[in-house]
This record gives C-alpha cells, structure tokens and sequence, in this order.
C-alpha cells in the first residue's frame, strides 16, 4: 500500500512539474529535504521563486486533495521554506507558496491539475 502512494505521489509531483514548465517555470529541484520536512518542487520565474506543495488522489472519497494540506502540514511547509531560503541565500527574492492537487479520474485515466496560490496565507 506505502509503494502505490508513494509510486502515486510521484506521478503527481512529474505531471505539476510538467505543468510549470509548460508555464514557463525552470524546476530548481524536486522533492527537497529540509530538517522540517520535504518541499515537493521548488521552480522559478524571473525573480520569483514558487515553493509546491503536490497533492494527488485517485477519489475524493476521504476528501479533496487540498483538505489533507493540514495545518500541521503548513507549519512545517512555512518552516521548509524559511530554511531553503536562508540556507541557498534567496532572502531577497520575491516568493510564493502554492499547492497543485491532481485528482486522477480511475475510468478516463485522466488527470485534472489545479493550482491553489498562496497556501500559506489563508
């Protein structure tokens, strides 16, 4: 069971990559581990730096994907962040934090993408 979510998850985290790229966005790194956790992907444009937070689910049946962005899951997102910007030295860029949920439809094997900006300020 751990193998599919985590085999899930990371089909989630390549297909929102592709969508940033797509958008314009050069991928500075995946699955970043911090002392407080892991940023899904970090990607830029211009001067802005975009932390993701990716979220994937085959149903909604326990839930959407963005209801399981907990507000421990936020507080250790905050925290990722803060880490990664002093320690790669960034302090002075702008930044944003979002969330992309992918939500896999079992009977099309299609995936719809949707991108939640500014998680961290609700």
């Amino acid at each position: 069971m751990e193998d599919q979510r985590k085999s899930l998850g990371n089909f989630g985290e390549r297909l929102a990559a592709m969508s940033l790229l797509r958008g314009g966005y050069t991928i500075r790194g995946t699955q970043v581990r911090t002392p407080f956790g892991e940023i899904d992907i970090i990607a830029e444009r211009g001067k802005e730096i975009l932390f993701i937070e990716v979220k994937t689910r085959k149903t909604e049946m326990f839930g959407s994907p963005e209801e399981s962005i907990t507000a421990k899951k936020r507080t250790h997102l905050a925290r990722s962040v803060e880490h990664y910007r002093i320690t790669e030295k960034v302090l002075d860029r702008p930044f944003q934090v979002d969330a992309i949920t992918v939500l896999m439809d079992q009977k099309t094997k299609k995936a719809t993408l949707r991108r939640i900006e500014h998680i961290l300020e609700e």
